[in-house]
Protein backbone atom coordinates (compact mmCIF):
# COMPACT_ATOMS: atom_id res chain seq x y z
CA UNK A 1 0.00 0.00 0.00
CA UNK A 2 1.36 3.52 -0.77
CA UNK A 3 -0.15 6.68 0.78
CA UNK A 4 0.43 9.82 -0.93
CA UNK A 5 0.36 12.65 1.64
CA UNK A 6 -1.96 15.29 0.45
CA UNK A 7 -3.93 16.99 2.92
CA UNK A 8 -3.61 18.65 6.43
CA UNK A 9 -6.56 19.72 8.65
CA UNK A 10 -6.74 21.67 11.80
CA UNK A 11 -9.09 23.52 14.03
CA UNK A 12 -8.41 27.34 14.68
CA UNK A 13 -9.86 29.16 17.55
CA UNK A 14 -9.70 32.75 15.47
CA UNK A 15 -10.69 30.95 11.85
CA UNK A 16 -10.64 33.91 9.89
CA UNK A 17 -7.47 35.27 11.34
CA UNK A 18 -5.74 31.99 10.64
CA UNK A 19 -7.12 32.38 6.79
CA UNK A 20 -6.32 35.72 6.22
CA UNK A 21 -2.77 34.61 7.33
CA UNK A 22 -2.54 31.90 5.39
CA UNK A 23 -3.61 33.88 2.55
CA UNK A 24 -2.29 37.46 3.09
CA UNK A 25 1.02 36.71 4.60
CA UNK A 26 1.93 33.33 3.22
CA UNK A 27 0.04 33.50 -0.08
CA UNK A 28 -1.44 30.12 -0.40
CA UNK A 29 -4.21 30.56 -2.58
CA UNK A 30 -8.14 29.93 -1.65
CA UNK A 31 -9.78 26.74 -3.03
CA UNK A 32 -13.03 26.44 -1.66
CA UNK A 33 -14.36 28.07 1.48
CA UNK A 34 -17.76 26.99 3.56
CA UNK A 35 -19.26 27.89 6.73
CA UNK A 36 -17.28 26.32 9.11
CA UNK A 37 -13.78 25.71 7.18
CA UNK A 38 -11.69 26.92 4.44
CA UNK A 39 -9.57 25.09 1.97
CA UNK A 40 -6.46 26.62 0.93
CA UNK A 41 -4.04 24.99 -1.12
CA UNK A 42 0.10 25.36 -1.73
CA UNK A 43 1.99 26.10 -4.69
CA UNK A 44 2.38 22.26 -5.42
CA UNK A 45 -0.87 21.33 -4.83
CA UNK A 46 -1.32 20.40 -1.10
CA UNK A 47 -3.85 21.33 0.46
CA UNK A 48 -4.44 22.35 4.05
CA UNK A 49 -8.19 22.98 5.67
CA UNK A 50 -8.57 25.00 8.66
CA UNK A 51 -11.91 24.69 10.36
CA UNK A 52 -13.47 26.87 12.57
CA UNK A 53 -13.36 25.65 16.48
CA UNK A 54 -16.76 27.38 17.15
CA UNK A 55 -18.15 25.33 14.90
CA UNK A 56 -17.44 21.74 16.60
CA UNK A 57 -19.53 20.30 18.92
CA UNK A 58 -16.90 20.00 21.97
CA UNK A 59 -14.59 22.87 20.96
CA UNK A 60 -14.34 23.93 24.16
CA UNK A 61 -12.39 20.74 25.04
CA UNK A 62 -11.12 20.46 21.79
CA UNK A 63 -8.81 23.68 22.49
CA UNK A 64 -8.50 23.11 25.55
CA UNK A 65 -6.63 19.80 24.57
CA UNK A 66 -5.15 20.94 21.40
CA UNK A 67 -1.94 19.40 20.29
CA UNK A 68 -0.53 22.39 17.92
CA UNK A 69 1.36 21.39 14.56
CA UNK A 70 4.45 21.66 13.24
CA UNK A 71 4.13 22.29 9.12
CA UNK A 72 7.34 22.53 7.23
CA UNK A 73 8.05 23.63 3.35
CA UNK A 74 10.49 23.23 1.35
CA UNK A 75 11.75 26.50 -0.70
CA UNK A 76 14.76 26.70 -3.13
CA UNK A 77 16.14 30.44 -1.61
CA UNK A 78 15.60 30.02 2.47
CA UNK A 79 16.93 33.64 2.93
CA UNK A 80 15.28 35.60 -0.03
CA UNK A 81 11.67 33.91 1.12
CA UNK A 82 12.76 34.70 4.56
CA UNK A 83 13.12 38.72 3.90
CA UNK A 84 9.70 38.28 1.95
CA UNK A 85 8.19 36.91 4.80
CA UNK A 86 9.95 39.67 7.11
CA UNK A 87 8.40 42.31 5.02
CA UNK A 88 4.47 41.03 5.15
CA UNK A 89 5.19 41.29 8.68
CA UNK A 90 6.07 37.60 9.92
CA UNK A 91 8.35 37.38 13.27
CA UNK A 92 10.98 34.34 13.48
CA UNK A 93 11.51 32.36 16.29
CA UNK A 94 14.93 32.16 15.77
CA UNK A 95 17.98 32.69 13.50
CA UNK A 96 18.23 30.76 9.84
CA UNK A 97 20.17 27.63 11.20
CA UNK A 98 22.80 25.53 8.75
CA UNK A 99 23.25 21.82 9.18
CA UNK A 100 24.92 19.05 7.11
CA UNK A 101 21.50 18.67 4.82
CA UNK A 102 20.65 22.45 4.18
CA UNK A 103 19.64 25.11 6.43
CA UNK A 104 16.17 26.16 8.13
CA UNK A 105 13.98 28.42 10.33
CA UNK A 106 11.28 28.35 12.24
CA UNK A 107 7.96 30.69 12.07
CA UNK A 108 4.56 30.66 14.38
CA UNK A 109 1.02 31.50 13.01
CA UNK A 110 -1.67 33.55 15.21
CA UNK A 111 -2.80 30.34 16.63
CA UNK A 112 0.70 29.11 18.06
CA UNK A 113 1.34 26.64 15.38
CA UNK A 114 5.14 26.43 13.95
CA UNK A 115 5.99 26.78 10.91
CA UNK A 116 9.21 25.48 9.05
CA UNK A 117 11.48 26.52 6.17
CA UNK A 118 13.95 24.28 4.97
CA UNK A 119 16.33 24.68 1.92
CA UNK A 120 17.99 21.34 1.44
CA UNK A 121 22.05 21.65 0.10
CA UNK A 122 21.87 21.29 -3.48
CA UNK A 123 23.68 18.23 -3.58
CA UNK A 124 21.19 16.49 -1.30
Amino acid sequence: MELLYRWLGFYAKDWQKMVSFMRDTLGMKVRSEDQDSTLMVTANGFQIEVFDAKQHPDAENLMKNHNHLMIGFNVTDLNATVEELKKRGVTFDMEVQTRSWGKFVYFSDPEMNQWQLFEYNKKS
